[in-house]
């Protein structure tokens, strides 16, 4: 996990580091050169981590309750409720995923990866149908938006 040092940044310098960050990603001109950035300067794990957040968030305006986003992106339903409440008071976040919803190919894949993944774990022997139901609901998802 990202970890921030014990020594913090006076506002001055973070403003001053944060403006850089945020101009080396208008320089990137291709989405080719912005992967390849992003690639050298961020670990796998920070890209699947921001990766996520912003996926909860589409999901979120897609409508999918807190269990299935935590089944499809294999997240805790806290993770996803911190994303929920930064989300609602966003503007640019909304703008992007606006965006994003225009692609529906998008939508099919994570169900797609949804259902796998509840269908494996939806065994007729659990003490529970937590997980058939989770697949139920993501299979009529998925019809729906046929």
């Amino acid at each position: 996990m990202p970890q921030v040092s014990r020594h913090p940044l006076n506002k001055d310098t973070y403003k001053k580091i944060y403006n850089i960050f945020l101009e080396s990603f208008s320089s990137n001109q291709t989405k080719k050169d912005l992967d390849v950035f992003l690639e050298e300067l961020l670990t796998p794990t920070e890209k699947i981590m921001l990766s996520k957040r912003l996926l909860i968030a589409y999901l979120l305006e897609k409508k999918f309750n807190y269990r299935e986003i935590s089944s499809i992106l294999h997240v805790s339903t806290s993770t996803v409720n911190r994303v929920d409440a930064s989300y609602r008071n966003s503007k640019q976040i909304k703008i992007v995923l606006k965006k994003l919803l225009k692609k529906k190919n998008i939508e099919e894949f994570l169900l797609s990866i949804g259902i796998t993944f509840t269908s494996l774990l939806a065994v007729d022997n659990s003490k529970t149908k937590v997980w058939k139901n989770v697949n139920r609901e993501l299979i009529k998802k998925s019809k729906d938006n046929l």
